[in-house]
């Protein structure tokens, strides 16, 4: 029992000191999912305001109707969750958010506009991934910027050459990750369970063999994994960059997330061996 603990105690250390290693690396990634969060926030917000202007009378009764909004919060909360396919984590808390609209007039809150929501959504799909696309760049090109290194740290830095990257030793701890991610094989990883992300993919019901953005997050949200790492997993699976997903890159996101689910780290970039030969140059 002391070997297992001990075992599981040093498997934890080494993550730790991992995750202490990656912190300048990830501040950026940080302060982009903050910002990510905050777009969220506001697009669920201009839906709640848009809905409430929308039940408001033009002339009489106008106290009399906020105080029964007020009170059906958490109705409206779920039907635009429902209607609209937003988690339900994206609603501000019921109580908090009565409090501040008592001391507002809905009579003059605005109604939607579709084209600044679109843009918006344009920004989240498309162009923040575009973005993040430089992050991993600009760290190789400054190593020693990107990571802490020197002292405990020292055995932790990962090997950058071509043999270590994919030579596997059986009993190395990462030795499933990196079987995960191609190891010695040269065929497409996912080939193997293809078939299966397939039928997902048809369930979901591409337009023109792609789905959208908006379809793979509401898909991967039931995942339960968190938005950075969704983030990232959209970022290697976009391999066209156009924020759609045809069934070859859908099928490399389907097995990043099992990946993740099975508590290998996705990586911070594609093996040759998960590019899907489609994507291949």
């Amino acid at each position: 029992l002391y070997d297992e603990n001990k075992k599981l105690f040093e498997l934890e250390e080494v993550d730790l000191m991992k995750d202490l290693c990656q912190l300048p690396c990830s501040s950026i990634l940080r302060k982009l999912n903050d910002f990510l969060s905050r777009c969220r926030s506001a697009i669920t917000n201009a839906h709640i305001v848009a809905e409430i202007a929308k039940s408001m009378p033009s002339v009489l009764f106008k106290e009399k109707k906020k105080i029964a909004i007020l009170e059906s919060l958490p109705e409206l909360f779920k039907r635009l969750a429902i209607s609209l396919a937003i988690p339900m984590g994206d609603f501000p808390k019921v109580d908090e958010y009565r409090e501040k609209l008592k001391h507002l007039d809905f009579s003059k809150f605005p109604l939607l506009k579709p084209k600044l929501l679109e843009e918006v959504n344009k920004m989240m799909t498309e162009d923040i991934p575009k973005l993040m696309q430089r992050i991993p760049l600009e760290e190789s090109s400054q190593p020693d910027k990107s990571m802490l290194k020197g002292g405990i740290f020292a055995k932790l830095v990962p090997s950058t050459t071509e043999e270590d990257s994919y030579a596997i030793n059986p009993f190395d701890q990462d030795a499933d990750a990196k079987l995960m991610m191609g190891g010695n094989e040269q065929e497409w990883v996912v080939k193997r369970f293809k078939s299966q992300y397939d039928e997902i993919f048809e369930s979901l019901n591409p337009i023109d063999g792609k789905l959208s953005g908006t379809t793979v997050r509401e898909y991967l949200n039931s995942t339960k994994l968190t938005r950075r790492i969704l983030f990232a997993i959209w970022r290697l699976s976009d391999i066209d960059e156009d924020g759609e997903l045809d069934s070859d890159e859908f099928a490399l996101c389907k097995y990043l997330v099992d990946m993740q689910l099975n508590n290998i780290n996705v990586p911070s970039e594609l093996t040759p061996q998960l590019i899907p030969p489609s994507k291949r140059k």
